[in-house]
This record gives structure tokens, sequence and C-alpha cells, in this order.
């Protein structure tokens, strides 16, 4: 036992040990809110700690949920912690960290004036069931159908809404008059209202397909709540192609891109299907444009090689919106007439680089990698719709491509380390590991604290060190439990979660819906009533109001973050280096072996064995009956029989390789 500090009643806590079990029985066995930790839990072999706002000398955990004999006692106690933030002086840090046995359990200290802890487990499937929820959120977010889910013995479910998307009233760009409808029916509800925001949209379709890229061989196993594979296509990217099939229809015949499909204003707390006011595209702007290229660009190889049609379609969209975004300045977006969210700013630099970053990695163009290059920024701690450089950034350095400026790729790689780095640094000095520390507490910085997990796993991938996958650990644990609240800001994951957020849809069924992110306390609430502005600082300016918006709005912006986090610590999400994911173009790091048996697909199915970039003569070795297709769908070349020659290419680019017949 490691104790530091001396502290009053130590030997009244060695005499209270002594007598074993009859001291914990007489505890209360009321759950602490001082008591904060990691309400989902812990990976064996990963730090564990908890925060103590009490003081404390010694420690135990117990077998849940009622145990009275501890199963361990050899933590250690920190010396105490003053957050700047929370205004708490004396916080301690229970560390349990070297204790891997799998199960449930809790924790008490040595304070008899104290409770026990939450009830965590210790397993390394601990944030698979978060996980589901998270996805769950987005299924109950779908617009334009039904949705009917069943989650921890309570149903969900809405009618089909917002059948008539959307009017053209207002957009008046391009080759539209403004007059009539255009098809705009689908997509997610973006947060607290049922609009639907293409920026917006971009950062979250960034999010859920940077999971995907990194943590496929996982995803594409993992069972949803109520959403199954699409014919070829898992359900993890079934959820997925639900928005992006909405996104499609945001573009108009020029490339540009409408803004946003929403309300006049925001409606009231109803459910969606009761929601009748009409909904108008708004006016296009560069920033909607070019993350629309974006996300058509990435779902353009991450589909390939399970909807080649689909995967074509995106691409050619992402080609036509690109040179309309290139051949014009930057177009600030319009918001009036509209009282909706705005997700307006004063450029575009970000998106561009993103977009560009996408188009390179899915062609291997070099006008595309010659833009980005010449552009290239410095990592951010901060990923949000606002700004998506870093993703960008990322793109370039996890690619496998050839062709990068061997210094530009060292330079990058060291923003990240010392990026990532910094963040661990500032997590050790607070009492509760928040990994951005006591002073970034801004709208929606759950979701950006979120998302520093794709910097972490992003640098455990370029180093393999560890440290960097239990920084993840951490940010999941301050979104589950070890912060000033002691609660979950997750809806119905973890301890005490929050059961008032804005969110039309629970607010109108009167029960708060599953596995949505609230935006997390800040003091930025001009216009907010007395009661919830009333805070002595942002950190602890949270109230669980459903009229606070400001601090308890759910955005499927924060929920994306949301959702790699919790893979990332998913069972097989620390294979290192990554596994190539299905339809990534490998030209550096993994080669491809050309005497390799072809992998027989399942049956039934097409099997798409890899898709390449044709190098050297340009002479691919494929077996007999497989075809080899552009991402347009166009057949490219084939081979007939064992007996015919290998088919060339000679033009670099993206081919998908397709077997037909074969069983199992």
């Amino acid at each position: 036992m490691n104790i530091k500090g001396n502290y009053p009643f130590t030997l009244l806590v060695s005499a209270l040990v002594a007598i074993g079990g009859a001291f914990s029985t007489a505890l209360s066995q009321t759950i602490d809110s001082r008591v904060r930790l990691n309400s989902a839990g812990f990976l064996p072999g990963f730090p564990k700690k908890a925060t103590v706002a009490a003081e404390f000398t010694k420690f135990w955990l117990y077998e849940a949920p009622n145990g009275t004999t501890p199963v361990y006692s050899e933590g250690t106690v920190s010396e105490p912690f003053n957050n700047t933030d929370t205004r708490e002086n004396g916080l301690r840090i229970a560390d349990f960290s070297d204790f891997n046995t799998p199960g449930r359990y809790f924790l008490r200290t040595n304070n008899t004036a104290v409770g026990k802890s939450p009830e965590f487990t210790i397993g390394n499937d601990v944030f698979t069931e978060p996980f589901r929820a998270a996805m769950l959120g987005f299924y109950l977010w779908r617009c334009g159908a039904a949705v009917s889910a069943a989650y921890n013995g309570r149903s969900y479910s809405h009618g089909a809404c917002h059948k008539d998307d959307g009017s053209l009233k207002y957009y008046v760009a391009g080759r539209d008059d403004g007059t009539g409808n255009k098809d705009g029916v689908g997509g997610w509800h973006d947060a607290g209202d049922y609009n639907k925001y293409t920026v917006n949209s971009g950062a979250a379709v960034a999010f859920t397909l940077k999971a995907w890229e990194h943590f496929w061989h996982i995803l594409e196993n993992t069972p949803l709540v109520s959403v199954p594979n699409s014919g070829a296509i898992p359900a993890y990217l079934a959820e997925v192609k639900w928005n992006l099939d909405w996104v499609r229809k945001m573009q108009f015949s020029d490339g540009r891109v409408s803004h946003k499909l929403s309300t006049l204003n925001f409606g009231g707390e109803i459910m969606p299907e009761s929601e009748s006011a009409t909904r108008y595209y708004a006016p296009w702007n560069t920033m909607a444009t070019a993350s629309f290229v974006g996300q058509m660009a990435i779902a353009a190889r991450i589909y390939a090689p399970y909807d080649g049609v689909f995967a074509a379609r995106c691409l050619g969209q992402a080609r036509i919106s690109y040179s309309a975004l290139m051949d014009t300045a930057f177009v600030r977006h319009t918001q009036a007439p509209f009282l909706t969210g705005e997700y307006g700013g004063s450029g575009d630099t970000d998106k561009r680089l993103w977009a560009a970053a996408e188009m390179w990695e899915t062609t291997g163009e070099p006008g595309f990698l010659e833009y980005l290059e010449s552009r290239l920024p410095n990592m951010d701690v901060y990923i949000t719709w606002s700004n998506v450089s870093t993703v960008a950034a990322l793109t370039y350095l996890n690619s496998r491509r050839e062709g990068r400026n061997p210094a530009k790729v060292e330079r990058l790689r060291a923003d990240l380390i010392g990026v990532a780095d910094e963040l661990i640094t500032v997590a050790a000095a607070h009492g509760y590991a928040r990994v951005l520390g006591s002073n970034s507490y801004f709208w929606g910085a759950n979701g950006s604290l979120a998302g520093t997990a794709y910097v972490f796993h992003s640098a455990y991938l370029q180093t393999g060190d560890p440290k960097y996958r239990h920084a993840v650990q951490d940010a999941a644990a301050h979104l589950l439990g070890r912060n000033y609240y002691g609660r979950s800001f997750v809806t119905g994951v973890g301890h005490n979660p929050p059961t008032s957020p804005h969110d039309r849809t629970s607010t109108a069924s009167r029960t708060p819906w599953p596995g949505r992110l609230i935006g997390g306390p800040h003091s930025d609430k001009n216009g907010a009533p007395t009661a919830i502005t009333n805070c002595a600082s942002p950190a602890t300016c949270w109230f669980d109001d459903s009229r606070d918006y400001w601090t308890n709005e759910v955005a499927i912006n924060w929920n994306a973050p949301l959702a790699y986090t919790l893979a990332a610590l998913m069972p097989g999400a620390d294979t290192y280096p990554a596994r190539p994911y299905p339809g990534q173009t490998v030209e550096t790091e993994v080669s491809v072996n050309h005497n390799a048996k072809p992998k027989k697909a399942s049956a039934g199915k097409n099997g798409a064995t890899r898709v390449v970039r044709a190098r050297g003569d340009g002479r691919l070795d494929i077996p007999a009956g497989a075809k080899v297709y552009g991402l347009n769908g166009k057949l490219i070349a084939r081979k007939l029989n064992a007996g015919s020659k290998m088919p060339v290419i000679n033009r670099n680019g993206v081919y998908l390789i397709k077997i037909e017949g074969l069983k199992d």
C-alpha cells in the first residue's frame, strides 16, 4: 500500500480494518456522487482510476452488487489535486491499475462518511455495448422513415416524417429558379431539432467513416440494434449510408451544394412526424460544397467493395462539386430568412483541404495531392464542424499511397505526436484526467473531447505506443462518469445519465432517447434563463434541463466522435500496424501477396478481393473468372480462364476486382 500524505484518521482506519468484514457490511450501500469513475468500466492492462471528492487514505474493491469481502486492497492514493476549473480542493485519485481480474465491482474508501462508487466492469468488451447504444442514437435520428427499437427494457419509435422535403423557394443559385420542390427525403435529424445541415453532416460522416477505416474488422461483425446488413453492406455502413443518401440530394446540377434543408424557425416539442411546417433548401455556399466533396470522396472508396454503383456515383458527384468549388472563391452562408442552426463561418479553407485530401486518397490523382501538400495545416486539438483541417492532415498522414513528400510526412508526424503528448500531459495534471484540461469549455466541448480519440489513435498507429490508447480510455472515462458531476454524459449509458436532454423526441415522448452525447458544461449562455446561467464556473455549468440547449443538447457531430472513441476501445482495436480496410489502396508498408490463393466469397455473394492501384507493367495477377471494374462500374479487364494471359491496365487508378460464382 502506497499512501502519500498524512491524515488525522489513519489510526482509526487501521482499527476498523482489523475487524475485517464487519466493517464493510455496516457501511452504506448507497452510491455516493463524490466517487467519480468510468461507470462503463475498464480494459484489462489499462490504467484504472477513480477520483474522489473527499479525504481518504485507503480503498478496496468489492464484487458488485453487494460484496462484503474485499477482492482488492493494494491500490495507491494520490496527493490531493486542486482543480481550478471545478473549484475543488483536495481531490484524491484511487489507482487500481494493477487489478485486471474480469468482473463487476464497486469501490469503497476508508472514509465512512462516503458511500460506495457506481458499479463498473473490468473486461475486454466493456465498451461494446456503449458503442451499440451510440449507433442506436443514429438510427433513432433517421428522417424520412419510421423507426422502432427496444433497448434496456424500453421501446422507442416515431412515424415516417418529413416526406415532403423540400421546397426550392429560397434556393436561388445556379440553374434553379427558386420554384417547386426537390427530393430531399432521408438523412439524420441534426440534433435536438429535426432539420438537416450539410456542414454538420460532414463532421459526422468524417468520424463515422474514419472509424470504419481504423476498426472495420471489428465493426463489420458488431450487431447493431434495429439495423441489419443491407445486402452486401455491413450494418454499420448501412446506417451511415442512410445519411449519405440524403447528402447526395443536397447537390444541384452545377455542382453547388445547399447549406441546409430546414424549417424557417425551430419547431415545437413534438414528435418528428407531427412537424408539418414547410422545409426549404437554403442557398448554396462553398463551405457546404467543400464538405459535400469530402463526404462523397471518402464514401466512394469505403463503399466500393460493397456497392460499386453507389461508390461510383459518390465519386462522380464529388468530382462535379470539386470543380465548382475550385472555380469559386469563398461564398459565405446566407442565413436570412432562416432562424434555425447557422453553421456559418468566416472561411472554408479547412473544408477545401479535407475535400482535396479525400479526393487524393480515393483516386491517387496528383492534382489533389499537390493542392493538399501546398497548404498542409498544423495539427489542431479541436475537430469540429467548423474546423476539419486535422481530418485532412490525418487522412494524408495515415495514407498508404505513394507520392507524399517525405519531409512533409515527417513534419506532420512530429506535429501529431507533439499534440497527443501535450494532451496526455494536460490530462495528468487534472483531477479528472480531462484531456482538454481546465480551460477548454465551450459549446459542444464534449464532442471535441471525444474527437481527441482520433488524434490519440492516429498517434498509436504511427508509433505503436500503448500510452495513446490509454489516453483514449481517459477521454471515454470523462464522458462516462469521471467528471465533476459523477455522471455519464450519454443518455441511457452508464451511471445516472442525462434524463432531460434538449432533444425534441425525448421531450415529446417524456423519456430520454438512448445513445446520445450531450454537448457538456460551459458558461457562454447568452439569453439563457437565470437558473441555467447561475453557475460558479464553466466546468460546473450543466443542469440537465431540457430548456438548456446551450449545454444539454444532443447532436450527430458529437455522437460520431463518441462512436469513434468507443470503437477504439473494443476488442481488436489495438491491431498494429493497422489492417488495410476493404477498398484501401496500399502502395507502401503493406505488400500484396500475388502468390496467395484467392479467398472464396460467401455463398450468394460477389467477392471483391482487393482494391489496388496498377503499377509497374500494369499486369494484375488475378484468378480465372475475375473481372476488373472502374469505380464508375465500367468493365476494364477480365480473365476468362486459367490459360488466359493476365490483364494489363495502363492507367493509374482505383479498381474493383470481382470474382463471380465462387461458393464456400
